[in-house]
């Protein structure tokens, strides 16, 4: 059936920012008209029935994938009841019930047999895609348990909603509402056709998350470009919820661009300041940005004397209040830190020793070991800062004020840490340190 709400109007209303569309249902593709003015760049359309398959490729003109599947929570051939009078829109996997009184004129007079498959069975990568428009006649909630792994990374569903059994044992909207408001979905928008059925929106509510999702809800976008456990993915949805699109990074340890949190920015016109003392590592440095507003120091990062980094980057144009400050050195991570007093970064990257992160632990001066991310935690506090994300060996911190944007209801470190074997340096123990508990309040 035809969409109801206008989705243009939405985007505005909403502040949507719409990455890529799963289009489920797409008939003959009549909402790519919409994509198209809203510049959304990646799109992937299912459609599994042979009629409405043959205009969908002939209008995307090759310009998007086309998948001839049926989409629910199993991976098998099923029948659909197909109707011509309406142009197909009507077709349903589900027997058609109240359908059948309110539109007297649409007989389901034919079947066909088609390919259902699980969205999250089908191997295919949807980094790029936030955003599900699902159209199928009732089955709506079959797809979107067969999507659960996906429906973690989407922001915004347009959904076909029902009052009534149009179909027999069609979800109606309460089943909707109940089932995506775990993975922190809220029905923000309602448009009816009549009394039966009609288009709901659902946006994800990240302060209205419910119990189903976990505190440490941004290890979900972990992606890899150039990072070492997920961490450039983890970022971009970061900078996404505080609608950072391009500024200036500054990267303590910068090394190359294997494991780097920086390489990825640079490469899409961030600004940077590179802080490395390793001479082959400043080489490759100097070798991968030769441009304008990238400032390489050869230097090591100190928490005093000369070459503390508010010295360092006193050298360099940077503002005092900048977008993304990285600090990876396997030691002095956490004084280096601490000894920032002119600088405030948005955002801070640090690492953590990841066989310490739930004790109370950190080294001196130029010792051994780095530090528990329980230390971590109370450092930024004192700083102004809160904990909002963590991978294997790295903590992610934003300003204070920014905090309220993630709905993250318990940011202590026993509910974001991610568990990993990961050992710090070469030695998987604390060098002979002894362990603390971790204190109640942390």
């Amino acid at each position: 059936m035809r969409k109801v709400l206008d989705l243009e109007k939405l985007v505005t209303k909403y502040n949507m920012n719409i990455k890529g569309v799963i289009h489920i249902g797409a008939h003959f593709g009549e909402e790519n008209r919409v994509y198209d003015a809203l510049n959304i760049k990646n799109r992937i359309f299912f459609e599994p029935l042979e009629s409405n398959l043959s205009v969908l490729e002939q209008r995307l003109k090759d310009r998007f994938p086309v998948i001839k599947k049926a989409l629910g929570n199993e991976n098998k051939k099923v029948t659909m009841y197909v109707e011509k009078e309406n142009r197909g829109q009507s077709s349903s996997i589900l027997k058609p019930a109240l359908h059948l009184i309110q539109y007297p004129n649409i007989k389901f007079e034919e079947t066909e047999v088609v390919d259902m498959a699980r969205l999250d069975d089908l191997g295919i990568d949807f980094t790029d895609y936030n955003f599900i428009s699902v159209d199928v006649q009732g089955y709506e909630l079959e797809v979107f348990k067969g999507a659960e792994k996906t429906l973690k990374q989407i922001d915004y569903i347009v959904s076909e909603i029902n009052k009534e059994e149009l179909y027999e044992n069609c979800a109606k909207v309460g089943e909707l509402v109940e089932f995506l408001s775990p993975y922190g979905f809220k029905l923000v928008e309602e448009a009816w056709v009549g009394s039966s059925w009609g288009d709901g929106l659902f946006i994800r509510s990240l302060l209205s998350m419910g119990e189903g999702v976990k505190n440490n809800w941004l290890s979900d976008y972990s992606k890899n470009i150039t990072s070492q456990r997920g961490e450039d993915g983890i970022l971009e949805k970061i900078f996404e919820v505080l609608k950072i699109d391009r500024g200036w990074c500054v990267d303590v340890g910068a090394h190359g661009k294997n494991n780097s949190n920086t390489f990825s920015l640079i490469t899409k016109g961030w600004s940077g300041v590179l802080i490395e003392k390793d001479k082959q590592s400043l080489d490759h440095l100097k070798e991968l940005y030769n441009r304008h507003q990238i400032y390489i120091i050869d230097a090591e990062a100190r928490p005093e004397g000369e070459n503390t980094l508010d010295n360092l980057l006193e050298k360099t144009p940077i503002a005092k209040r900048f977008d993304f400050l990285n600090i990876d050195i396997d030691g002095n991570d956490y004084y280096i830190w601490q000894s920032i007093k002119n600088y405030s970064p948005t955002i801070v990257v640090i690492e953590f020793n990841p066989v310490s992160k739930l004790y109370d632990y950190l080294q001196p001066i130029d010792g051994r070991g780095g530090c528990s991310l329980t230390q971590l935690i109370k450092l930024g506090k004192s700083k102004g800062y809160e904990l909002v994300a963590t991978t294997s060996f790295n903590a992610f911190f934003v300003k204070e004020d920014l905090f309220h944007k993630f709905g993250i209801k318990n940011n202590s470190a026993g509910e974001m840490i991610t568990e990993s074997n990961d050992s710090y340096g070469n030695d998987k123990t604390l060098y002979g340190h002894t362990r603390h508990n971790v204190p109640a309040d942390v």
